[in-house]
């Protein structure tokens, strides 16, 4: 008698995961589709094919269901993005390979990338408790970057200041979000492999004008300072 009992009670469990998942799926799809604000529970319930009230049941409410759509997109674009212990090669082959994997992840997941895009555009038509999720999943995709940036700036023979270290993090994920949105708007004309070989040498570039002391910053100091003495005197 027990172990029927159990059975019965781990098949409950297994549906009910089920159902959860299911609803999670056809949420952000619905979401990535039509954002957040056009994302009834009706439709959600009729895309899936289960009652509203199964979603009230495992989410509490729509924007329960949000804050579960964030969480989960969240953990998979980090996943998108390669750990840098796991890179090969010099630093220059390994940031390489880290920005080409990233172009080939976002070809392959533009649904994911759009849902996330999307509900940061929406932030201030949901709750505050998904905003900080989104906002988290960016930093935490800021975190993913540091290693690389810290890596690349002391290749260069700089000192790694946190200050730096962030600027170049957040300059890498504005490029990759900017890629995606101008390959959604334009497919044919964004080629997302050919914009990140050339975010490699941009990289470089930028650490290289950021370092006090390199000959790039030294450059950008001495046409500041050249620009100044050319301004014509007044009177």
């Amino acid at each position: 008698m027990i172990l029927p009992a159990i059975s019965r009670r781990n098949r409950r469990v297994e549906l009910g995961e089920r159902s959860r998942r299911r609803i999670r799926e056809v949420a952000s799809e619905l979401m990535a589709e039509r954002g957040y604000v056009g994302t009834s529970v009706s439709a959600v319930a009729k895309r899936s094919r289960l009652p509203a009230s199964s979603l009230y049941w495992h989410f509490g409410s729509k924007q329960g269901l949000l804050a579960a759509v964030a969480a989960e997109g969240g953990s998979q674009w980090l996943d998108l993005i390669p750990d840098w212990e796991d890179l090969t090669g010099s630093t220059l082959e390994r940031l390489d390979k880290m920005l080409r994997e990233i172009a080939r992840q976002l070809g392959g997941r533009r649904d994911l990338i759009k849902l996330l895009l999307t509900l940061y555009i929406e932030r201030d038509r949901i709750d505050q408790a998904s905003v900080r999720t989104i906002r988290g999943v960016r930093r935490a995709a800021i975190a993913k970057f540091k290693p690389a940036m810290k890596a690349l700036i002391e290749s260069l023979g700089g000192t790694s200041s946190e200050f730096l270290i962030e600027e170049l993090s957040n300059f890498t994920l504005s490029f990759t979000n900017g890629c995606f949105i101008d390959h959604e708007v334009d497919p044919e004309a964004t080629n997302l492999a050919r914009r990140f070989e050339q975010l490699l040498p941009a990289v470089v570039a930028v650490t290289k004008a950021s370092i006090p002391g390199s000959s790039a910053s030294g450059k950008k100091v001495r046409k500041k300072k050249a620009a100044r003495t050319a301004r014509p005197k007044v009177g």
